[in-house]
């Protein structure tokens, strides 16, 4: 039996643009999850309304609620691949899907590129300001927490793309524990993947490779650019079904870009 898959995302406020996907495999649904229905067509996603959340404490947080919580949003699905709202699907993800499941594993993560552990990775958001002064006191009884279980060594992950194999109770109990520390505690979830995803019934794939390298599935953005210039780049590349005139812009932006492309190579 084929079974059902989704690919999802959510995007809250202007943090993100939206990206289309470059291929859409047959009988994959793609669904775009939101607290307002936006006006015009979606770039070839589904819209779909997120339920109300009371525990969502900020924006921010309810937007990793399809996230985290596969289950409270997909449940007529088999398969689902999160992919955060900056990432673009450049290719088909029919293969991708097919690795996944001959791993038999409940989730795959792709390793984070920087290696950091749980310990390590609490210290570089307070530092980089990702883990605010306001939170500083929970993050230390988090931290403190972890540091009792033994977690603080793990690795933490990249979270931005995960498969999920929603038909598995071990990720369904892994998904309810990763949101209440995401809403009890900071809202890191790489921090709390370790603790969250740590039942040995949870059958983790990490994959060997990483979707920042050059691959056939993914390009990362930044989040919504501050500059003008980028701005408007990025927004003609994001609105581009939905108005000739943004077509145009992101027809000569891209011609620019070959141009200069070829003239680096003379």
């Amino acid at each position: 039996m084929t079974p059902k898959v989704a690919v999802y995302t959510c995007a809250i406020g202007n943090h993100d643009w939206i990206h289309r996907a470059q291929v859409k495999p047959a009988g994959v649904d793609f669904l775009r999850f939101s607290d307002k229905r936006p006006a015009g067509r979606m770039m070839g996603w589904h819209h779909r309304t997120l339920p109300n959340i009371p525990d969502a404490k900020s924006a921010r947080v309810l937007s990793r609620f399809p996230k985290l919580r596969p289950h409270g949003v997909l449940d007529t699905y088999d398969v689902a691949v999160w992919i955060d709202a900056s990432i673009e699907i450049m290719g088909d993800l029919t293969p991708l899907i097919h690795d996944f499941l001959d791993t038999e594993a409940d989730v795959a993560l792709f390793p984070h590129p920087s290696g950091r552990t749980v310990e390590e990775e609490f210290d570089f958001a307070i530092q980089g300001g990702r883990i605010g002064p306001e939170f500083y006191d929970i993050a230390a009884e988090q931290k403190a927490r972890y540091g009792d279980m033994g977690i603080l060594n793990r690795k933490i992950v990249e979270a931005s793309i995960i498969c999920y194999r929603l038909s598995s109770d071990a990720l369904h109990t892994a998904g309810q524990a990763w949101w209440h520390e995401v809403t009890h505690f900071t809202e890191r979830d790489q921090v709390s993947q370790p603790y969250a995803m740590q039942d040995p019934a949870l059958r983790i794939h990490l994959w060997d490779w990483h979707f920042k390298q050059d691959n056939p599935y993914f390009r990362r953005h930044p989040h919504r650019p501050k500059t003008l210039i980028w701005r408007m780049k990025t927004g003609a590349e994001c609105l581009s079904d939905t108005r000739f005139e943004y077509r145009l812009v992101r027809y000569a932006i891209r011609g620019a870009a070959r141009i200069k492309r070829a003239l680096s190579r003379a």
